[in-house]
Order: structure tokens, then C-alpha cells, then sequence
């Protein structure tokens, strides 16, 4: 499940004024979420290790993997993220949404807050 566009700030977690704000598509189907490896890199967020992905289409890519810290109106959390290569979207994906207490409305087709439970 997508939705389109929803402006969302990206930091680095040991200097949270290193932000950048940027577009993202809002994918509860993706684990973790991608931002290009050049923001990253220039907010002083660095990999940690790699991983390996399976897209939609069956295919396995390895990409680099860090922490960041994301906002959304309000909401901030700490999350995975990876550096995404050329041609990769930026993508807010289930860990970085759970982590900020959000979920989609699929009817409205936006971000509404979730409650949390142990």
C-alpha cells in the first residue's frame, strides 16, 4: 500500500540538526525505509552493514544499511534505513512507520496515528 508524497525530515542521530526534508512514497509493504545514499552522506549518517532485499519482482539487491532519526509532523523516531542507489524511490517503510506510531488509512489515503500496546 502507497501514498504519494508526504513530506517527511530525515537526521542524523547524533546531530539531529543535520536534517534534510524530503518527498517520500508511504509503503507499509516495504521493511525498512530508502533514502538516497547521497543525503545520507551529507547529514553524516553511515552504514553500518549490508543486507540483501527482495523486490516485488522476485529480484535480490544488497544495499547498505544505517540508523537515522525521521519526523513527521511531530512524530520522531529512530529507525533503519537504507542507502539507496540510483534509480532507488525514497520509500517511508513499515519499521520507520511503527516506530513513529503511524499507519495508513487506506479509504483517505493518509497518515493517522496508531495506538500503541505492549
Amino acid at each position: 500500500m502507497g501514498i504519494q508524497n508526504k513530506l517527511v525530515s530525515v537526521a542524523n542521530t547524533n546531530d539531529p540538526k543535520k536534517r534534510a526534508k524530503m518527498s517520500f512514497v508511504i509503503d507499509s509493504g516495504a521493511l525498512h525505509s530508502v533514502v538516497s545514499k547521497r543525503v545520507l552522506k551529507k547529514l553524516g549518517v553511515n552504514p553500518i552493514k549490508s543486507e540483501d532485499y527482495v523486490l516485488a519482482n522476485g529480484d535480490i539487491i544488497i544495499r547498505m544499511v544505517g540508523v537515522a532519526l525521521f519526523e513527521y509532523q511531530g512524530e520522531e523516531a529512530l529507525a533503519p534505513v537504507i542507502f539507496g542507489e540510483i534509480g532507488d524511490k525514497e520509500v517511508l517503510g513499515a519499521t520507520t512507520l511503527e516506530s513513529m506510531g503511524l499507519g495508513i488509512d487506506p479509504i483517505r489515503q493518509k497518515l493517522i496515528n496508531v495506538e500503541r500496546r505492549l
